[in-house]
């Protein structure tokens, strides 16, 4: 009941990212120990029988490395350096930018680690989007961009409309996202004139 409760509440949430599988994991060993008793007790197959338990297993666990080489969507990170990657070009414009304890909101999207690599603690409850819909979020990242609550607003393929903000520069990423390759926006807070 719980892997099937598990189940439902992650596919049926209404929204689906990629790493939500791997909290099934933690079935795999209760398998593992089903599919070995069942070997042990049920199944008398004598060519089965012939091969070492341990070799088995060290089989099974190269081919899960080999697996994860080969189908982990985060091999390919392997080829680049930081500097690459938008989230570090980003946090080293915040960082010279000379303002003191800077602010940042991931606006309408996951939190893609800017404010870690900048060191930015969040200023604000809704400091990114979050995997549920919640109308509160929506509310107030319009609020703060409204209002110039933060000194920068980074947004995923998407624009800011407010005289709070001017855009800073478009970091086009190497990466595939859902099936598209991303553009971040960086807009930094202006002194509200239009």
């Amino acid at each position: 009941w719980t892997f099937v409760m598990m189940y439902l509440l992650i596919y049926f949430s209404g929204r689906f990212y990629s790493y939500y599988p791997l909290i099934f994991g933690a079935f795999v060993p209760f398998g593992l120990v089903a599919l070995a008793d069942l070997y042990e007790r049920k199944i008398k197959i004598v060519w089965l029988q012939r091969y070492d338990v341990n070799a088995g297993t060290s089989l099974a666990l190269c081919a899960s490395v080999l697996g994860m080489v080969f189908f982990a969507g985060n091999m390919r990170s392997l080829a680049y350096e930081k500097k690459d990657y938008p989230q570090y070009q980003i946090a080293d414009v915040i960082q010279t930018s000379g303002i003191e304890h800077p602010t940042l909101m991931n606006y309408s999207f996951l939190d893609m680690g800017v404010d870690t690599v900048a060191g930015i603690l969040p200023n604000q409850r809704f400091f990114c989007g979050f995997n549920l819909p919640l109308p509160d979020i929506s509310a107030e990242q319009e609020a703060c961009i409204n209002n110039g609550c933060v000194d920068y607003v980074l947004t995923f393929m998407r624009t800011v409309e407010s005289p709070n903000y001017e855009l800073v520069e478009k970091y086009p990423s190497f990466y595939n996202v859902m099936g598209i390759n991303p553009t971040y926006n960086l807009y930094r807070k202006t002194d509200g004139k239009p």
